[in-house]
C-alpha cells in the first residue's frame, strides 16, 4: 500500500508509480476529502 499526500502532488505521484510499474492502469485509488483539519 502506498500513501500519497495531497498538496497537488497526488496525480503526478500516481503517474510515477505507473511509470515505474509499481501499480497498473486499473488500480483503484481511494480519495478522502476533508473540509478541515489534516487527512489521516
Amino acid at each position: 500500500m502506498y500513501t500519497i499526500s495531497a498538496d497537488g502532488r497526488r496525480f503526478p505521484t500516481l503517474e510515477l508509480l505507473l511509470k515505474t510499474k509499481r501499480i497498473n492502469k486499473t488500480v483503484m485509488a481511494s480519495c478522502i476529502v476533508r473540509t478541515h483539519g489534516l487527512a489521516e
